[in-house]
């Protein structure tokens, strides 16, 4: 599950960085930043409900 939770967030890391820098303006990055930020947390809420058991059925990232 660590595994798997490490390559998903390299591959979300990666990816974020390549269109962060596709972005045109600098204020369109601010944006793009804050709502990568929230799926970062997103993430990490979701391996941590798995280690308590607690997840919500038909939610995963």
């Amino acid at each position: 599950m660590i595994k798997e939770f490490m390559r998903n967030l390299m591959v979300f890391s990666v990816l974020s960085a390549f269109c962060i820098h596709l972005l045109p303006n600098k204020s369109y990055q601010r944006y793009a930043r804050f709502s990568i930020g929230l799926v970062y947390i997103c993430m990490m809420l979701d391996v941590l409900g798995e280690f308590l058991g607690k997840t919500l059925p038909g939610i995963a990232f």
